[in-house]
């Protein structure tokens, strides 16, 4: 069975970046890390912006992709399918 990610975990994947390599660069645990790319939390500004920074985007894209699976049902904030 293929898991389902969502938008922001996709994108760090493709960026070939890990869990601990973000919270480690951002200086935030691993679990914080997974909870935004899950939807169940938002980073503040400061960290948003050293998220994007290390997935090599603007703060902007990462707050309109945060917005985008704020209007999805939990649910259907995992999106894309891998494995």
């Amino acid at each position: 069975m293929k898991a389902k990610i969502s938008p922001l975990t996709a994108l760090r994947i493709e960026r070939d970046k890990t869990l601990a390599d973000i919270a480690s660069t951002v200086g935030v645990s691993v679990t914080y890390v997974s909870r935004w790319e899950s939807g169940q939390r938002t980073p503040n500004s400061v960290d948003g912006e050293k998220y994007a920074k290390v997935l090599g985007i603007s703060q902007e894209e990462v707050s309109a992709i945060i917005r985008e699976m704020d209007k999805l049902a939990p649910y259907e904030k995992l999106g894309e399918q891998v494995g």
